[in-house]
């Protein structure tokens, strides 16, 4: 059975909402001090205030979830049953914070990483959800939201601050028992496709990057077109037929149908060394 984390995006986070973070009992945080409490709620009342200015509410972004098709419900349901651990975060960094808490309350690494939110080609949100980024003219506006923590970008390598996370965390990640390979999914619109500005692939990057961190074997998936909820549930469900797939041909790339769906994911692989 492979040691899978689904990583959910959470995007009101950035603003000061936040949501539960693990799936077993999350972190302490009793000795936060007041002042630097109130220091944040500062920065939240800020970036609130802009997110306000460019007409996005924050709450009612779909990578919240809500109503029937409410995909945090969903994913945690689907966890639970299939034995997956998860995390809820607004960045990157924090992301990971919960993905290596989750490992050490199980004494293993995980071998398979998925991460579901918003994408496009040549990134993957983690924070941001659909916030106007694009819109942002300041670079003191970018620095107050902390836009870099916040995505998966491989069109400015200046900006790649993600390799450093997994770096930092690459003690709660690993290989497959079985393929000797590590895994990791965006589950996001497009990210399997190739970027008009960079002309880089997602998936395609990150595989060669994470190869050279982590010094092992890796396949890195990107959806080819626009994916909504049951395609992220077709991914979690299918995870290990999908996985076995790609390990199992012995190609450097290659792409695999969702159940149910005329979305694929496009893959990636980079062996080590």
């Amino acid at each position: 059975m492979p040691q899978v984390f689904i990583a959910l995006e959470n995007t009101a986070s950035a603003f000061g909402l936040k949501k539960a973070n693990t799936q077993n009992k999350p972190e302490s945080k009793a000795n936060v001090s007041k002042h630097a409490e109130k220091a944040k709620e500062q920065v939240y009342q800020q970036r609130r205030e802009l997110a306000e200015k460019l007409g996005f509410d924050f709450k009612k972004d779909s990578s919240e979830g809500f109503g029937e098709n409410n995909i945090h419900f969903i994913v945690r349901t689907l966890a639970s049953k299939r034995g997956y651990s998860y995390g809820v975060a607004g960045s990157l960094p924090s992301l990971f914070k919960r993905l290596s808490f989750e490992a050490n309350q199980k004494k293993l690494p995980f071998d398979t990483l998925i991460f579901l939110g918003h994408g496009n080609t040549g990134l993957m949100t983690v924070g941001l959800g659909r916030f106007p980024a694009h819109e942002l003219k300041h670079e003191r506006d970018q620095e107050l939201l902390q836009i870099e923590k916040r995505m998966i970008n491989v069109s400015d390598d200046s900006k790649a601050h993600w390799t450093q996370t997994f770096h930092d965390h690459k003690s709660s990640l690993g290989v497959g028992k079985a393929d000797k390979v590590l895994h990791i999914m965006f589950m996001g619109c497009a990210t399997g496709n190739m970027s008009d500005i960079s002309f880089k692939v997602l998936p395609k990057v990150t595989s060669a990057a994470i190869s050279a961190l982590l010094d092992c074997d890796v396949i890195c998936y990107g959806a080819d077109r626009l994916i909504e909820n049951k395609e992220l549930e077709a991914a979690i469900s299918h995870v290990e037929a999908i996985t076995s797939e790609a390990a199992s041909s012995g190609a450097l790339q290659g792409s695999i149908s969702l159940d149910g769906s005329e979305a694929s994911l496009e893959w990636y692989r980079k062996n080590a060394g």
